[in-house]
């Protein structure tokens, strides 16, 4: 886990979608050609070999099926956007979970509960309040980060600002609609997150919600 989060979060993100989408492909021609490439191929082919056999197929089927051949980048866009944000919460939510007093576990076990009834009932109700907020910053910058699709040929709304552009050359109001609707949606969801965390917040333990 930790060799996972650390990766994932020192490493940039439009890296990562470059290597989910392409660098796993190239594995998988390059090892289609199999010895009649050149010496240095091949050392390649044999780094790349366990991801190809790991994650090509499973993106390839899993795109396929269910949404037609063709959309390996959405399937991509989904993989490296997914995992990229899941270990920046991973990070949240243990620190959440760290920053609940330890008495609070030694209350729960000295009453009978186990372990994992403590962390059920005590503790992670409250770690889910405190990493609100830090989620909620995730949420958007996952929102924003999905822009970066568009290296991969997704056509989400960067991409289709582009394709507008090349079209009209309408430079400036092209992209300040496209600043629009980014804002929009993200203004919106911060709106809504921070409704939620004035409703649940805790008093006492430093979390920001409201007046």
């Amino acid at each position: 886990a930790t060799l996972y989060t650390d990766f994932f979060r020192n490493t940039p993100l439009l890296v990562q979608f470059m290597f989910i989408h392409f660098g796993i492909q190239l594995g998988k021609h390059i090892q289609n050609i199999g010895i009649d490439v050149t010496n240095d191929l091949t050392i390649i082919s044999s780094y790349l070999g366990p991801f190809d056999s790991l994650f090509a197929p499973m993106i390839d089927y899993v795109s396929d099926s269910l949404f037609g051949p063709g959309k390996r980048s959405y399937l991509s866009a989904i993989f490296a956007l997914g995992l990229n944000s899941a270990a920046y919460q991973c990070e949240t939510i243990r620190g959440a979970i760290a920053a609940i007093p330890s008495g609070q576990m030694e209350a729960g076990r000295s009453i009978g509960l186990t372990y994992m009834g403590t962390m059920r009932l005590i503790i992670l109700p409250q770690a889910i309040r405190i990493c609100i907020p830090p989620l909620g910053n995730e949420m958007v910058n996952l929102v924003l980060n999905s822009s970066l699709a568009s290296v991969i040929a997704y056509t989400e709304l960067t991409r289709q600002g582009k394709l507008v552009v090349a079209i009209t050359f309408q430079i400036f109001w092209t992209w300040g609609m496209v600043m629009i609707a980014y804002f929009v949606v993200t203004w919106t969801l911060a709106l809504l997150l921070r409704r939620l965390e004035e409703k649940t917040r805790i008093p006492g333990l430093g979390i920001s919600g409201g007046n």
